[in-house]
C-alpha cells in the first residue's frame, strides 16, 4: 500500500503570518510534517508531492530525508 501525502499547495497567508511553508511550521518541537507522520506510523510506503522550489529553497528535503518511514 502506497500513501501519497500532497505538500505543494502555496498558502500565502500561512507564509506571510509565519515566514515558512504549512509542512516546516513547528507544533512544538517538531515540524507539520514530522508530528503527522509519527502520529499515523502505517508500514506503508509514503509518497510526498512537492513543489522542486520548495525542495530546493527550503529544509523541506532534509526534514523529509531525516523522517523514520519505511523506503523502498
Amino acid at each position: 500500500m502506497k500513501i501519497i501525502i500532497p505538500i505543494a499547495s502555496t498558502d500565502q497567508d500561512m507564509i506571510e503570518n509565519y515566514s515558512r511553508i504549512k509542512p516546516l511550521v513547528k507544533l512544538g518541537k517538531k515540524t507539520m510534517i514530522e508530528t503527522f507522520i509519527e502520529n499515523f506510523k502505517f508500514n506503508f510506503e509514503y509518497i510526498f508531492l512537492c513543489k522542486k522550489h520548495d525542495l530546493i529553497n527550503t529544509k523541506l528535503l532534509k526534514v523529509i530525508q531525516k523522517l523514520k518511514i519505511k523506503k523502498k
